[in-house]
């Protein structure tokens, strides 16, 4: 019983620690071990600022991370994202959602879903930016803070 108990005085503490440490060290809530960003930026059509209201999605390329904000006056947005640490420094596809309907979805990552397009849709900016199959906006996130300017191009007529 002598030596359980010596054991018990040696071990016990290096045991208790191994635990500490590894409850500590664990992955983060999404997964991702590298590099994270924040990302802010403008939205702007034909350099004026988009209405506020609407919000922007990025969707990444490879993964499934997802973030998004609401656009504000003079079309600035701040991403929202899960991990308050940031988001993962990988390339993202950017949606845009109009003022009122979804955009209120869209503002909670873990609420968003891919818009698809409705030909009939009007709205501050055009149709072909409510899908990232369509809007041809990508953006890498590297390190720290990020800077994403989007002037978007008005459909020709």
């Amino acid at each position: 019983m002598r030596r359980f108990a010596s054991c018990m005085s040696i071990l016990g503490p290096s045991i208790a620690l191994m635990i500490f440490v590894g409850g500590c060290g664990g992955k983060p809530e999404d997964g991702f071990t590298g590099e994270r960003g924040q990302v802010s930026g403008k939205i702007t059509l034909g350099g004026q600022p988009v209405q506020p209201g609407g919000a922007v999605v990025f969707m990444s390329s490879k993964g499934s991370y997802l973030a998004s904000g609401v656009i504000a006056e003079g079309g600035k947005y701040s991403l929202r994202y899960r991990v308050k640490s940031g988001l993962p420094a990988v390339e993202y596809l950017v949606q845009l959602s109009p003022p009122g309907g979804t955009s209120t979805q869209a503002a909670d990552p873990k609420m968003a879903t891919a818009v698809t397009p409705s030909l009939d849709q009007s709205g501050p900016f055009p149709v072909a930016y409510l899908s990232t199959a369509t809007s041809k906006l990508k953006f890498t996130v590297k390190a720290g803070p990020n800077t994403a300017d989007f002037d978007l191009i008005a459909e020709k007529k």
